[in-house]
């Protein structure tokens, strides 16, 4: 005890310098916009490097099943892309590479290098970022199904809301019917979602397809989200209890699409029109 006090009455001055520092530094980026806001930026810019680093050893040892993924997804975009990308002016007819249909989205590759599925809020970091042309509230997807949306972007990395977050809630609608819902995580299992908003008088089956419904600004129409597991129906409830398996495995998530929807800024200013409007 002794040598623990003569060792603190040494370097008093040393501990008080740590100290003070360590206080105005906390007080700097707590209380001023600019410098907290950097502070974060180059927070992410840290992290992305470490992860980039982690991603590139680990990618390594999968090479075999990320080709095999990549391959699946090519032909996948070579034979379905009309769907996704364009609209059609006249959508009882179908056109091909003419003027009648009007391109919509673009979808950028990125790598994922960070992943997280066992917290309540759960994030996923890619390898693109402003230099790309990213920005927040982009979708990303894989061949299989939705995975997240951007929330925050550096200069090389971007970090999204992971499907398995509180906050994420995703419009979608029964493939088979044109029911919509909304689509949120219970917290629990990764493996398991939940679909609200469906009438219990509505003909549902276990596995059907739920996918986006396209009437939100992030995804296009027809992304798978997950097949439905559960269905429960609640007396003096008049909608479904309802649980999906998602579409992609979130714990087995290498690289994805970040969705750019090239209508977005035209879409959400006349939203924001119309709400003018009634107010």
């Amino acid at each position: 005890m002794r040598n623990l006090l003569n060792i603190l009455w040494k370097y008093q001055f040393f501990i008080l310098f740590l100290f003070f520092q360590t206080l105005s530094l906390t007080l700097l980026f707590q209380y001023n916009k600019f410098q907290k806001a950097n502070l974060l930026n180059q927070t992410a810019e840290i992290s992305g490097s470490t992860y980039l680093l982690l991603n590139n050893v680990t990618s390594y040892l999968k090479l075999k099943e990320i080709n095999e993924q990549l391959l699946k997804e090519n032909k996948r975009l070579r034979n379905n892309s009309k769907y996704h990308s364009y609209y059609s002016l006249h959508p009882e007819r179908m056109y091909f590479n003419d003027s009648l249909h009007q391109r919509t989205y673009n979808y950028l590759g990125a790598f994922v290098i960070n992943n997280s599925v066992a917290d309540r809020n759960n994030y996923i970091t890619i390898n693109k970022g402003k230099q790309s042309k990213i920005s927040p509230e982009m979708g990303l997807v894989t061949e299989n199904g939705i995975v997240g949306i951007v929330k925050d972007v550096s200069e090389h990395f971007s970090v999204a809301l992971s499907l398995l977050h509180s906050k994420t809630k995703i419009s979608v609608r029964l493939k088979n019917s044109d029911y919509f819902g909304l689509v949120t995580w219970c917290g629990k299992s990764p493996e398991v979602l939940t679909l609200e908003d469906i009438p219990n008088h509505v003909n549902i089956q276990l596995g059907d397809t739920v996918i986006t419904s396209g009437s939100s600004s992030i995804f296009p129409f027809g992304i798978p989200v997950g097949l439905i597991t559960n269905i429960e129906k609640v007396e003096g409830e008049v909608f479904y209890k309802i649980q999906l398996k998602p579409s992609q495995d979130l714990r087995n998530v290498h690289h994805c699409y970040v969705v750019e929807n090239i209508l977005k800024t035209e879409q959400t200013a006349l939203e924001e029109k119309a709400q003018e409007n009634e107010n």
